[in-house]
């Protein structure tokens, strides 16, 4: 992509250039829950139709449990209150 030259340059402030910034965001906004919600429906469903067994074994996992499903969720716990930490300390610094 060429660049654009410094004549043609639209201002921040123009209310066209801050709208299309706006579109682009919420697109992306809407890309990054599909990729999360279309992978997330697909493993319901096939957990769903599972078989009655694979249903019980997959209910029946505790944190006390060392199998890869219960490390997986304490992993996305201690992600998450990782990244509240630094978002809580990120605002903290910037304000």
């Amino acid at each position: 992509m060429a660049p654009i030259p410094v004549e043609e340059k639209q201002r921040s402030d123009d209310p066209e250039v801050i709208k299309k910034r706006k579109d682009a965001w919420l697109m992306t906004r809407q890309i990054g829950f599909a990729s999360f919600i279309i992978p997330s429906t697909i493993i319901a469903i096939m957990l769903y139709q599972a078989d009655p067994k694979v249903r019980e074994d997959m209910t029946a996992v505790s944190l006390e449990y060392d199998g890869s499903v219960a490390m997986t969720i304490l992993y996305f716990v201690v992600w998450i209150n990782i990244e509240v930490f630094l978002n809580v300390f990120k605002y903290y610094l910037c304000k």
